[in-house]
């Protein structure tokens, strides 16, 4: 493994690797913008479930956000093929290589810039975990509503009704007895 500093020069082909740098930033960036986009539909899709909304409602906001953690997936695997590139050309073990381990082997300016988008993406990442927990916390409430509610209503409907199956009046169960009439 290369000492950290040490610089592209030491790669074959020095204009390979800097390409590959620029390869993996317009990724990085990529990857915050999409998810920022999806940062944002989170927080909206929290206040969806906030306001009561049908199935449609539901169904429809889940097909966007697999739509947009599909794009994220995408882009993750394109930088994680990047980055084993890099690590090649830099002479890094292709497998346990860290983003950072191969910024440290950039240019400056160029690891400057990785660091700061990495950052940036590691702060929207926390940011999405945090409104997913959240998000969370609100759906299990609503479960244990919906559980509530049908424990409630299935006792509704097994308890002995008044009426027999002829329409009579069905008679009470004689349960307890009668200790005292008078007050």
């Amino acid at each position: 493994m290369l000492e950290q500093g040490t610089l592209v020069t030491n790669c074959l082909e020095e204009k390979m690797c800097a390409e590959l740098f620029e390869s993996l930033m317009d990724v990085l960036k990529k990857e915050i913008v999409i998810d920022h986009e999806l940062k944002e539909f989170i927080c909206a899709e929290k206040q969806l479930l906030l306001s009561a909304p049908s199935l449609a409602q539901i169904q429809q906001s889940n097909v966007v956000k697999e739509n947009m953690i599909l794009k994220t997936r995408m882009l993750e695997e394109v930088r994680t093929n990047l980055i084993k590139k890099l690590a090649t050309a830099l002479g890094y073990e292709t497998e346990r290589v860290k983003l950072m381990d191969l910024a440290a082997a950039a240019p400056p300016k160029t690891r400057q810039k990785i660091e700061s988008l990495a950052r940036d993406l590691s702060k929207i990442a926390a940011q999405i975990a945090d409104i997913n927990a959240e998000s969370s916390g609100i759906l299990e409430s609503a479960m244990e509503q919906i559980e509530s509610s049908v424990g409630f209503l299935s006792s509704l409907v097994s308890r002995a009704g008044v009426y027999s199956g002829d329409g009579r009046i069905n008679k009470a169960p004689d349960e307890g007895r009668l200790v005292r009439t008078e007050g």
